[in-house]
């Protein structure tokens, strides 16, 4: 795999410097303080749900009529159970109050969809930060379990290549290297194909929904492929 080196030491610091993304500097973080002392993670974790308490009740109309009809104010949460009497977040408060539960004080960046996997999917917006430390920490995830920024991924996902861009197909290739069997439509041909894309070019990462990896599996012990 000869483009690897070229793919993890260039393509993809230079990308990150030419969309001005600090992914590669989060994940440098969040790979160290994985191992900071218990006391400093526990203490760093509490700082950050006070910023996001008091943010909610200064910049959001939603939280802050929550929190004043039940008497709470930011202020008066100083221990992990007086957090936990905070009334739960339901599903339909976010369906029904649209714009009200958005902070004031952010640009919506972009939109995103949860699956949906408990019901009907939920929208929402991320600004810049957030959509980079994200990235940051999925990257994180497969770096740990072994991958190296630069190889080969595979997916088994719903995502039919034929309506992509040219320049996502361009940044799939060169970038994140990433090559998809289509779950929208699985067949034995396609699985076929995959297999042998498999064989020929192994990837390093192979990720997906868990029982699109059962369905996959199944058609590969069927057929004797077990290399």
């Amino acid at each position: 795999d000869l483009y690897r080196p070229i793919c993890r030491y260039l393509t993809i610091p230079a990308q990150a410097i030419y969309e001005g993304n600090p992914y590669l500097k989060i994940l440098k973080y969040l790979r160290k303080s994985q191992y900071f002392d218990r006391q400093i993670i526990k203490e760093k974790q509490w700082e950050e749900v006070k910023n996001i308490l008091s943010h909610a009740y200064e910049h959001t109309p939603f939280y802050k009529e929550k929190f004043d009809k039940l008497g709470i104010n930011p202020a008066d949460i100083k221990t992990w159970d007086d957090f936990s009497s905070l009334p739960f977040l339901e599903k339909t408060d976010v369906r029904n109050n649209s714009e009200r539960i958005y902070a004031d004080n952010y640009d919506k960046y972009v939109k995103f969809y949860t699956s949906g996997s408990t019901g009907v999917p939920l929208e929402g917006y991320r600004d810049k930060d957030c959509q980079h430390f994200k990235h940051a920490t999925g990257v994180r995830t497969v770096v740990e379990a072994g991958y190296r920024l630069g190889e080969r991924v595979y997916c088994l996902y719903g995502d039919p290549e034929d309506k992509l861009s040219l320049k996502t197909r361009l940044r799939r290739k060169l970038l994140t290297r990433e090559r998809f069997l289509n779950t929208l439509d699985l067949n034995d041909a396609s699985m076929m194909e995959f297999a042998k894309l498999l064989q020929r070019k192994p990837p390093s990462l192979l990720w997906g929904h868990a029982h699109n990896m059962y369905i996959f599996a199944n058609f590969l012990e069927k057929n004797g492929i077990d290399d």
